[in-house]
């Protein structure tokens, strides 16, 4: 009877022996899963970082470029701007000189007017002259009193003088005339250059005008 609870004693120590050798390797043995979520964890931790650190690279660089894109855009702007507003100010400017050859077109024309009659009257008070020297020479040859003769060369001489006068007059006359009409005729090259720049100078101010509208 006593063999018999003692082998039964022994049994059961053997058995509690068992699992609890069993329980013991078990706790052993349960970090090992945690271990590996761990190290998945860390690879995917690392993995998303790492496209987050690419994202964050490319999108720095995406906005230099269009921030680049703005600034240049905006000198192009400005560019056709200050473009415009030259092309501007240089066809006021040849508009202003048009006008100024204009004017003095116009101002040396009547110079050259009245140069022309000036001109034309001395020629006919200097032709009228010698034509009347002329005829008092004429007159004077012929005469055959003695007294009359001499009265009518006094006459002739003075009608001369007169006619050379008048002559020189003419002259002068005719090279102002000259003057003014070579004056003329360069005034009316300057007005006729000073209209077709202005003409220009206005059709690049429209295309300037244009392409900064275009640039906005």
């Amino acid at each position: 009877m006593r063999m018999t609870r003692n082998i039964g004693l022994m049994t059961l120590a053997l058995t509690l022996g068992t699992v609890n050798a069993a329980q013991a390797q078990g706790k052993a043995e349960a970090p090992a899963p945690a271990h590996g979520k761990a190290e998945a964890h860390g690879k995917g931790e690392a993995h998303g970082q790492g496209k987050g650190e690419e994202k964050k690279a490319e999108a720095p660089a995406g906005d230099k470029a269009q921030g680049e894109e703005m600034k240049a855009t905006a000198m192009s702007k400005k560019e056709a701007k200050k473009a415009a507003q030259q092309a501007k100010g240089a066809a006021q400017a040849a508009e202003r000189a048009a006008k100024k050859a204009e004017a003095d077109a116009a101002k040396a024309a009547k110079l050259a007017e009245s140069a022309k009659k000036k001109a034309d009257d001395a020629e006919a008070k200097a032709a009228e002259s010698e034509a009347n020297a002329a005829k008092l020479t004429t007159d004077a040859t012929a005469e055959t009193d003695a007294a009359k003769k001499k009265k009518a060369d006094t006459a002739a001489k003075a009608a001369l003088k007169k006619a050379e006068a008048a002559r020189k007059a003419a002259d002068k006359a005719k090279a102002e005339n000259d003057k003014q009409q070579a004056a003329h005729a360069k005034a009316e090259e300057a007005k006729a250059a000073g209209m077709k720049k202005a003409e220009e100078a206005k059709a690049l101010a429209e295309q300037a005008a244009a392409d900064e509208a275009k640039a906005q």
